[in-house]
């Protein structure tokens, strides 16, 4: 690792060398004050599941990296999890770069855990308004005849008199409740945010067809009903606006 000496006195970020030949793994840089890990790990690879360094969800997500970054003459990238010397898992944008005369992986890792939560509704979880709207734009450009994009205003209804009849307490429940019956009923891919008080955004994207997404509308606003219509008189009203071109999100 001496020979990218220079690169780490460049960075305040943690750097990584892996050998593809010896499936080792060798961190450097400023590494100690921010990563819970060994200097150097032998059979890198292949003892991954048992590293406690990687979360579990994002092992998989490490060793793709290192394999298709293989595949590339360009750097690239994936967001997963590392143990922190806080002793807990926060988000890392990992980038990596082979290096073919030496067989070598070159990587870097970033702490942007900072980042995603200034993303994130802390009460709900969801995107907030700045969150989802910095991934739209890229949405939009993916948007063609055959893989549709929707765009969905969803607000609930007499949402007010939950919080004057029941307390602030009591509604913020019901937001993160709302919250789970958006985030499954809507697919996987789907972008949710919570923009303001009762509204809430969802960007469908990659649509074959308008029939499901109206499917999935009405099912969510039957959750909502069930869910909140007795006990707290509350619906929801959703516009939908859908883009087959790349059309600004605005």
């Amino acid at each position: 690792m001496k020979k990218y000496e220079v690169l780490t006195k460049m960075t305040a970020n943690s750097l990584f060398i892996y050998d593809v030949t010896d499936d080792s793994l060798e961190f450097n840089g400023n590494f100690t004050n921010r990563l819970h890990t060994k200097t150097h790990y032998d059979n890198f690879v292949k003892n991954i599941k048992s590293n406690a360094l990687i979360e579990h969800d994002s092992k998989e997500i490490f060793v793709k990296l290192l394999l298709d970054c293989q595949k590339h003459d360009d750097i690239i990238q994936e967001n997963l999890s590392l143990l922190t010397n806080k002793d807990k898992y926060e988000t890392f944008c990992i980038k990596v770069y082979y290096l073919k005369e030496t067989n070598e992986i070159l990587g870097l890792c970033r702490n942007i855990e900072f980042i995603m939560l200034a993303d994130i509704d802390p009460l709900t979880g969801l995107y907030n308004r700045a969150g989802i709207e910095k991934h739209l734009e890229d949405v939009m450009k993916n948007t063609s005849p055959d893989s549709l994009t929707a765009l969905l205003m969803l607000d609930l209804d007499n949402f007010k008199n939950v919080n004057d009849i029941h307390g602030h307490l009591i509604g913020d429940e019901v937001l993160r409740d709302i919250a789970d019956i958006l985030t499954t009923t809507f697919h996987t891919d789907s972008l949710i945010s919570r923009i303001g008080g009762d509204e809430f955004m969802i960007c469908c994207h990659s649509m074959n067809s308008i029939k499901g997404l109206i499917n999935n509308v009405n099912e969510m606003i039957r959750k909502i009903s069930d869910y909140g219509g007795k006990k707290f008189g509350i619906s929801a009203s959703v516009g939908i606006a859908i883009a087959s071109n790349n059309t600004p999100f605005q």
